[in-house]
């Protein structure tokens, strides 16, 4: 949106270009270095050697906005697409995945 979200990203060491890329998305009340979140991508990225996305959601973690409050569905989904741009432009021909938990 016009405002800017809070983006982690994860990335394997010693991998030049990553098997895949995950964009994860939390739950409410989460952020992407909330504990399980954090844990999974620290995995994927060490175990699996893909490079994961975790953005967090407006009024999220370290994004702007009112604490656990969401404008709209709508809006949602415009971050949560602009974070799979740039991860399809960071890596064009990688395989992307989505992953999330809860509201994610």
């Amino acid at each position: 949106q016009n405002e800017s979200c809070m983006l982690h990203i994860w990335s394997p060491r010693d991998v030049v270009v990553p098997r895949a890329v995950v964009v994860m998305f939390h739950g409410l009340g989460g952020h992407g270095m909330y504990p399980t979140t954090k844990y999974f991508s620290d995995r994927l990225a060490e175990d699996a050697k893909v490079v994961v996305y975790a953005m967090d959601f407006p009024g999220h973690g370290q994004s702007y906005g009112k604490r656990g409050y969401l404008d709209s569905e709508e809006a949602l989904l415009e971050d949560a697409h602009l974070v799979m741009e740039r991860a399809q432009s960071d890596f064009p021909n990688v395989p992307l995945f989505l992953a999330g938990n809860s509201m994610g």
